[in-house]
């Protein structure tokens, strides 16, 4: 030691008869001047569980007090073993007294070469594996899985290893990383299944078999423990070996855990995104299979599936992707179970969810029923309604001779028709829960459907005509917004609401071009940077590159808190935040000058008739049955799909009356269709059904019905659209039938001739 260097003492506690002993930091063992009794006083440093500073302590420490916070960590007295499990498997060594996700290098452990010493002998005690083989860790489990693919005489061994690493005391150790929230190096745990993949079955069948003994009596209480799911979870001899036991054994363990591990357990799946993706998708896959397979087996049992732990489990599990899935990382219809939808009886589950009897309910996880039963539950909540104002009017009659139509009756005149529509539904505001009637004034026709179907058609394209600028249109994205330049008082607003609420209420589709925003607003859904991304997609990227720029954000972007808003031509300053025009956007607050923009362009800037507009759908919408839907299942009941239509299934679904297969005319009739561009069909839709749109999947199909008349081949094929009827005389030839069918495409608009 130089001269005038002071030497660093500590103080240790002798291992013999427990005294105090004074010594320099740098020395690895002491003698007892009491007991003579040696004690090791190797160093090791541990974050301080308060403030995270780095702090030195002895192997024989009980706790450190933090010389920079002055508060005292405690060491548990095993802390010596669980540093060298965790040193022999990822190379760092990771504190049961501290959070989880803090780790210390090795190279921060002084006297190395006598810890090595101590990770050899406790390798040799709990693994039997001598000195001359490589240690066991993670790494090894590969290569000797590797290895054994081409040395088949090592599988014996190889299993030997599997049951003492997938054991309660080591599993929680294996695969370690720091590179993760979850401490799980998904490399290696990933390169490890690929390896045992390619192994006899029996070692898939040993794996399953040790991890379900672990998930069976492992109890997690704390934050890392929750690395066992995700190797299970990771685990793809799950999907090459389909183990019900172990499915059900993983489904009990995720379901009761604490909320706050689940939460966690959701956040860290969260984070796959699309690299992640395919991995999600089977985990997901697997639980509906397992789901599907359980209800099936209960229900040949006639045991009821509320009351099956089972089943309820796996829908928690399932829950806890469902909150990982919030960024879309696989579809959303991924989680409907089409087994589950399709056995549920609606009616009843319906009315114990608004009745809140039952413990139980499916209509509480809504992310796991297809569209058709969340649209049949619309239905009857729809039918109970209409049910109710029928029994009004039948008291009224029997009881105070007052007579109402059960119907909600609109009377309108073509020319006048927003006007009209406007009057009748601002008198009958109490009605709208009728189920709605059209007539067009002086025109015949008695409305099972059809002029329903086109009183929606003509409205909504006088409304957003653009004479009377209540909305703008984007032609380069086909999207629809609210102007807020607009003249028209709200009562217009709400006609919009009313009318596209009155359209889900009476099952008809309609042809509407708004972002998928609009619907989550409508739902009260928080809105994102990326729901821009339908109608001003230059603006998304544009914040993503201040939000992602490395330099100086105010000096580059010369930015403040404000945005413009044009009316009439007039560009309009405004303010995000009070002084907005002198605060400038930096690099610590531009994540607040986004969020204060988003908020603008959806919201705050529009929202005198969004408000309206929302009034009006809720008037008629506003049940709670509208919380079972996304804002994506919302604007498919409204809009139906746009798909391309396919000819091969409304062929195979058509209804023929009076012609047969073999009807050459019938032949001719899908031939023109086949012939068509996707415009002509848009239009031919219309003719037949009212709408050029075709319900959505798992909604309904678009069923045809094809008359046969007796009329003679000089007439046009006529429509019934409530009833998505064509009538046609029997044609002669392909030519003749092209001819009649497009004219008649062409030139009728509703029940006549142009």
């Amino acid at each position: 030691m130089k001269s005038g260097q002071a030497t660093v003492m500590q103080t240790s506690t002798c291992s013999g008869c427990k005294i105090s002993l004074q010594h320099p930091v740098n020395v690895s063992i002491i003698r007892c001047y009491n007991c003579q009794a040696i004690t090791n006083v190797s160093n090791f440093t541990l974050p301080c569980s308060f403030c995270g500073t780095l702090n030195s302590f002895s192997a024989t420490a009980k706790g450190f007090c933090c010389f920079a916070c002055k508060l005292t960590t405690k060491i548990p007295d095993t802390i010596t073993e669980e540093l060298v499990k965790i040193i022999v498997n990822s190379g760092y060594q990771r504190s049961r007294v501290i959070d989880a996700s803090l780790f210390v290098p090795i190279s921060q452990i002084t006297n190395q070469q006598q810890y090595i010493s101590q990770i050899t002998q406790w390798i040799n005690t709990h693994f039997d594996i001598n000195s001359q083989k490589s240690p066991f860790s993670s790494q090894f489990l590969i290569d000797f899985a590797i290895q054994c693919q081409q040395q088949p005489e090592l599988i014996v061994q190889l299993q030997n290893y599997i049951t003492r690493a997938f054991s309660i005391p080591n599993i929680n150790y294996m695969f370690l990383s720091i590179d993760l929230d979850i401490g799980v190096d998904l490399i290696q745990l990933r390169a490890f299944y690929a390896a045992i993949l390619k192994l006899p079955v029996s070692i898939h069948q040993q794996i399953n078999s040790c991890l379900l003994q672990c998930l069976t009596q492992f109890n997690i209480t704390e934050v890392h423990q929750l690395r066992l799911l995700v190797i299970c979870l990771e685990n793809p001899l799950l999907v090459a070996n389909y183990d019900m036991n172990f499915l059900a054994g993983l489904s009990h363990r995720i379901a009761t855990l604490a909320p706050k591990f689940k939460i966690l357990l959701s956040g860290w799946f969260g984070k796959y995104k699309i690299d992640g993706a395919d991995i999600i998708f089977v985990i997901v896959s697997l639980f509906n299979r397992f789901l599907a397979c359980r209800i099936v087996e209960i229900t040949q049992k006639k045991v009821d599936i509320h009351q099956d732990t089972a089943v309820i489990a796996t829908i928690h599990t399932l829950g806890v992707f469902h909150m990982a899935n919030k960024e879309n990382i696989i579809r959303y219809t991924e989680m409907y179970n089409d087994v589950l939808s399709d056995m549920i009886d609606v009616d009843k589950e319906y009315q114990n969810w608004i009745s809140r009897e039952a413990s139980f309910n499916f209509l509480s996880y809504p992310w796991i029923l297809t569209l058709a039963v969340k649209n049949n539950v619309l239905k009857r909540g729809a039918m109970i309604q209409m049910e109710k104002e029928l029994h009004k009017v039948v008291v009224d009659l029997y009881y105070r001779h007052v007579s109402n139509s059960p119907f909600l009756d609109l009377l309108v005149r073509r020319e006048y028709l927003v006007n009209d529509t406007l009057s009748h539904l601002q008198k009958k505001k109490g009605e709208l829960k009728k189920q709605l009637r059209v007539k067009f004034h002086g025109e015949e026709g008695i409305d099972a459907g059809g002029i329903k179907k086109e009183f929606f058609q003509l409205i909504l394209q006088e409304i957003f005509d653009p004479k009377y600028g209540m909305f703008s249109y984007d032609k380069s994205e086909r999207i629809f917004w609210f102007n807020n330049a607009s003249l028209e008082n709200e009562d217009e607003f709400e006609l919009v609401g009313r009318i596209i609420g009155l359209a889900i209420y009476n099952g008809v589709i309609l042809d509407l071009h708004f972002p998928l925003v609009i619907y989550k607003k409508l739902l009260n859904q928080k809105v994102t940077i990326e729901d821009l991304s339908d109608f001003k997609p230059s603006v998304v990227k544009g914040l993503h590159e201040l939000l992602e720029f490395e330099g100086d954000v105010e000096l580059t972007f010369c930015l403040n808190f404000t945005a413009i808003n044009e009316i009439f031509g007039e560009q309009i300053v405004c303010e995000l935040k009070p002084n907005g025009a002198n605060i400038f956007v930096n690099n610590e607050n531009r994540q607040d000058y986004v969020n204060l923009y988003i908020q603008f362009l959806l919201i705050d800037s529009v929202s005198k008739q969004f408000n309206a507009f929302k009034r009006g759908f809720d008037s008629v919408c506003g049940g709670d049955e509208m919380r079972l839907l996304r804002a994506e299942e919302l604007e498919q009941l409204v809009c139906g799909s746009a798909d391309n239509v396919d000819l091969v299934s409304v062929r195979e679904a058509t209804i023929l009356q009076g012609f047969t297969n073999n009807s050459p005319v019938i032949n001719y009739f899908w031939q023109v269709l086949q012939e068509m561009d996707i415009n002509t069909i848009r239009k031919f839709l219309i003719f037949s059904t009212g709408s050029d749109r075709i319900p959505s999947p798992g909604v309904g199909a678009l069923t045809l019905i094809l008359t046969k008349t007796s009329q003679d081949c000089s007439r046009l094929p006529e429509a019934h659209t409530c009833f998505n009827q064509i009538v046609m005389p029997e044609y002669k030839s392909l030519q003749q039938t092209r001819e009649k069918l497009l004219k008649a495409i062409h030139l009728t608009e509703g029940f006549s001739l142009k």
